[in-house]
């Protein structure tokens, strides 16, 4: 399968052709695709599926032993964790940024989430004890270079968020380091999606190899003591497993809601609010078959 970027200036949708409308709280996404096809597989579970056309229940032909072996499913993963995150942080004054780790090299993610599941109990009653209600989380597993796991937490309520020294945090968790933050505006929506995926992904490399990889691979940055630093992009994705879960939500965080529609359609839902970012590609295979995908997001002003 071949990829070529395209500009999105030169794709023009007609305003008659079938586009998606993702809707994700104070954003929105059209999503087009030049050719709409009908599946042909259905997921049964992480070795079968079920092809339609001939009615029979297959074997994938590979199993991975880490997540870097099958990049696309890890990075859709990632891209329905942004839409998750987009979706419920539309008020960061409302949120808090939780991180938990461990005092050892804990390596097990089963224990991870059960320990969690345990910490998760304690917090809510803390939080219910001083009145102020029950938060919605969306928690996320980071593997570390040396194999050991820890958690990062965004903690929602419906009203302003609480202050919870890290101490008391420290004493709820038990098992290591904790930590508690707020989000800046800068964090809002996609932002903080943006900013956790790419924290997930991306790892911190040595300057003196950063001339061995591909220049778009690389990036620069200056870190708060004013020195250069330098990340490989998805560099961590081969720390993740296969059968490691990538994130969990509580039961009251909401999902993207997905329309498909006509883009006149589209453009009368999307009004008022400002496109800041738009991506077009095309998709060719061996046998010559090619698709123009193109995406535009919007965002609404004047968010808090």
């Amino acid at each position: 399968m071949k990829y070529k970027k395209l500009s999105p200036d030169d794709i023009q949708i007609p305003n008659y052709h079938t586009v998606s409308l993702v809707r994700m709280g104070n954003e929105a996404e059209i999503r087009y695709c030049s050719r709409i096809n009908k599946p042909t597989n259905i997921k049964l579970n992480s070795e079968q599926y079920f092809n339609i056309s001939s009615g029979e229940v297959r074997q994938y032909k590979n199993t991975a032993k880490n997540r870097s072996d099958s990049k696309q499913s890890l990075m859709k993963s990632f891209q329905r964790l942004r839409g998750i995150i987009t979706t419920n942080v539309t008020n960061t004054r409302n949120v808090r940024f939780v991180t938990l780790t461990y005092k050892e090299n804990m390596q097990d993610s089963h224990k991870l989430y059960d320990d969690f599941h345990k910490f998760n109990m304690r917090f809510q009653r803390y939080c219910k004890k001083n009145g102020w209600g029950n938060a919605e989380y969306i928690c996320i597993i980071e593997p570390q270079g040396r194999g050991s796991f820890h958690a990062h937490v965004l903690y929602i309520w419906e009203k302003k968020a609480p202050y919870i020294p890290n101490k008391k945090l420290r004493e709820l968790w038990g098992h290591g380091h904790a930590k508690i933050n707020a989000i800046n505006k800068t964090g809002v929506n996609g932002g903080i999606a943006n900013y956790l995926i790419a924290y997930l992904t991306d790892a911190e490399i040595d300057p003196e190899v950063k001339d061995c990889l591909p220049k778009d691979s690389v990036k620069e940055v200056t870190g708060k003591d004013g020195k250069k630093k330098y990340i490989a992009k998805g560099a961590r994705l081969y720390m993740y497993h296969s059968y490691t879960k990538l994130f969990r939500c509580s039961s009251g965080i909401k999902r993207p809601e997905k329309t498909n529609m006509l883009m006149c359609e589209a453009k009368k839902e999307v009004a008022g609010m400002e496109m800041h970012y738009q991506k077009a590609f095309e998709l060719q295979n061996d046998d010559g078959f090619a698709v123009t995908v193109k995406t535009l997001e919007y965002r609404k002003n004047n968010m808090v």
